[in-house]
């Protein structure tokens, strides 16, 4: 079903949608309009399988109700205005695992595998993801230390550790966010330093 598709994809970018941007969205994008109806009916389906819930009229990640987030999530997100994407590219939020990778994420994967992995790629990439999970959570020194160090990545001067430091908060400033409703701090004038 298209609807339930739209559903779990707005929910994966945002973190939770209430039912009536769901149905604002849809018919903005759909030549067929659906009512806050069809779309409330949804509130008592089991999209779990998902990691969609529903509560207080807004469908919610399971990450936000495993964390007891919602009311802080929806405090963050108050006011704010939401990223659209278009259908094409909003819809392959309906994969749990698709994220938007920013240019910024694709030039400190190439300088980690360069600098640090020129024999193990993956690795490089591992470590980039795990930068962009961290940066979604809040990175700050500490962290980032223990990142370098579990996967062995000593900068060899202060230079080298600036421009690692430098493409992180570029990448952190690219990324979408739930708590800015699918928007990146770069687009909404915010300026990331985690350091």
């Amino acid at each position: 079903m298209l609807l339930q598709k739209y559903i779990i994809a707005l929910t994966n970018l945002y973190g939770l949608v209430p039912a009536s941007k769901v149905l604002e969205i849809y018919n903005s994008q759909n030549e067929t309009k659906i009512s806050i109806q069809d779309i409330e009916a949804y509130l008592d389906e089991d999209l779990s399988r998902e990691h969609v819930y529903s509560h207080k009229g807004h469908f919610v990640h399971e990450t936000v109700m495993v964390f007891k987030q919602f009311r802080k999530l929806r405090k963050q997100k108050k006011n704010r205005p939401y990223y659209v994407p278009d259908k094409e590219e909003l819809l392959k939020y309906a994969d749990m695992d698709y994220f938007e990778k920013p240019a910024s994420y694709h030039k400190l994967q190439r300088h980690l595998e360069k600098r640090y992995f020129k024999k193990q790629p993956e690795m490089a990439e591992m470590l980039t993801d795990n930068i962009r999970w961290e940066c979604l959570e809040g990175l700050n020194q500490k962290k980032f230390a223990n990142l370098m160090a579990t996967y062995e990545v000593m900068p060899e001067n202060q230079q080298q550790a600036d421009i690692l430091i430098n493409l992180v908060t570029e990448l952190s400033n690219n990324l979408r966010r739930w708590e800015l409703n699918g928007h990146t701090q770069q687009e909404l004038g915010y300026e990331s330093v985690f350091l």
